[in-house]
Order: structure tokens, then sequence, then C-alpha cells
């Protein structure tokens, strides 16, 4: 990851973040499905979870990762393959980042 960041040009803003699982880390909780019964449940950002929770603690809303991955021009994702398939981790970043392709704006 820092050896392609290093390779991008210098006047691009890049925005780096681990999202590895480490023990007492926050973590990514996982994806209630709302968009499962009905496209019309599914809110975003997402409102399984809430930020700066002392219940469940999300990753994605401490971190404020929904706004930077708004406001980002390009994303880049790199991981493990294990066993041919993403990590915990990744999984659970794309299936809560379902609500991004249209889901309701959640309420202020």
């Amino acid at each position: 990851m820092h050896r392609m960041a290093a390779g991008l040009p210098l006047g691009w803003q890049i925005d780096l973040e681990d999202l590895g699982n480490e023990h007492g880390k926050p973590k990514i909780q996982p994806c209630n499905a709302c968009v499962s019964s009905s496209m019309a449940l599914c809110v975003w950002p997402c409102n399984c979870y809430g930020p700066h929770s002392d219940h469940q603690p999300d990753l994605l809303w401490d971190l404020d990762l929904y706004g930077r991955l708004a406001r980002a021009d390009a994303w880049a994702f790199i991981g493990p393959i294990n066993w041919y398939g993403p990590t915990s981790n990744f999984k659970l970043l794309f299936d809560r980042l379902v609500c991004m392709n249209g889901g309701n704006p959640r309420p202020i």
C-alpha cells in the first residue's frame, strides 16, 4: 500500500487507512441486509450503527470512512487473498457499502 502511494504523483492528496483486524480495535460491524428485504429500507450512510457508539463501535463510523469514501475521486483497496477470497474485513466493507448504490439519504 505504501509502495503504491509513493509511486503516485506528488500533487495528489492520498488518504490511507489500515482496516486490519486487530484485537481491541473497533471492527466493521456486519451488514444487517436491509436491501434483501427492500431497497426502501436501505439508508446511506448506513443507519444500522451510529457514529461513536459505546454499545456497538463501528470502524466505518469511527474513522469517518463513509465521508472519506464519498469525497474521494478514486479508491484503491489492497489486501491479501486467502483461499481464493477476500478477507472478512473486505467482505464486511463491501457489504456495508451496498447502501451507497441507491440507498435513501440518512436523515440528519
